[in-house]
């Protein structure tokens, strides 16, 4: 089962290297990234492997994970969306209008984004929430860690001032170095 990237938010290494105007475009990296193995010379699972990127097997596995997960809290899922593939899955779950992020079990990062999130939100900085229907944490399901946060439609940048800025950096220090 193939999964289409939606929104073409996956604007990552392979399309930077080999043609960033491209990307900047909006023309999808599943355009560029054939492009790029025929330069390398490699197949797509090595290309895969260069640029950090789920196979499709994993993915499938990973969105399946995910679905599970939000079942379990009694999140209605009917629909998916991969936002991002990298070496952890984004996904879009519908109807519950929940953000997943998938990474596999030896990706020991979900705990340290949960966490640092709290922080960060405790500390007024504009981050993006944990789901509050749901307990916060990190699931796992199927070789697969599962975090669940809060959707947020895509929205131009904002500007933040260097001072905002500042708060938020030396805030995530200082809490960091309470941890």
């Amino acid at each position: 089962m193939e999964i289409p990237t939606g929104h073409f938010l996956d604007v990552g290494p392979s399309c930077l290297t080999l043609n960033r105007s491209r990307c900047l475009l909006g023309i999808p990296d599943w355009d560029v990234r054939p492009a790029l193995a025929a330069k390398l010379r490699c197949g797509p699972a090595l290309l895969s492997s260069i640029v950090g990127e789920m196979q499709a097997s994993e993915v499938s596995r990973a969105v399946v994970a995910a679905m599970s997960v939000a079942s379990s809290v009694d999140l209605t899922v009917e629909d998916v969306i991969v936002l991002h593939n990298s070496n952890r899955l984004t996904v879009r779950l519908l109807p519950c209008d929940v953000l997943a992020r998938v990474a596999p079990v030896a990706h020991q990062v979900a705990q340290f984004e949960v966490e640092l999130a709290q922080r960060l939100a405790e500390s007024g900085c504009p981050v993006a929430t944990l789901e509050p229907r749901v307990a916060p944490g990190v699931y796992e399901r199927d070789g697969f860690v599962v975090t669940l946060w809060t959707y947020y439609e895509p929205a131009a940048p904002a500007e933040v001032s260097p001072a905002r800025l500042r708060h938020c950096v030396r805030a995530a220090a200082c809490r960091h170095a309470e941890a």
